[in-house]
């Protein structure tokens, strides 16, 4: 998923990328153990993940445009709707 993120729509900052995907690995390694999310579509999981790793960069770095983009690039790259009702369960 991270291929969907253009450089230039978080200011140019190297950590942000890496941040984000540190989060997203970290989250979606919990949600193994949990016996629920272990029945959620994987995908669901991966980009329920990424949206909580997003709202962790400062919106100075990572501006809201360029986060929506970000979301309808992936959403038209892989056919997930990051504002689907199992993607925001997978969240909570």
């Amino acid at each position: 998923l991270m291929v969907f993120l253009p450089l230039s729509s978080y200011s140019y900052d190297d950590d942000v990328d890496i941040v984000l995907l540190d989060i997203a690995r970290y989250q979606a390694e919990i949600a193994v153990c949990d016996y629920d999310l272990s029945l959620t579509n994987h995908s669901d999981i991966a980009l329920a993940a990424l949206l909580n790793s997003i709202e962790g960069i400062d919106e100075k770095v990572f501006p809201a445009r360029s986060r929506f983009e970000f979301l309808l690039s992936i959403s038209d790259e892989t056919g997930l709707n990051p504002f689907s009702y199992d993607v925001n369960v997978a969240r909570a």
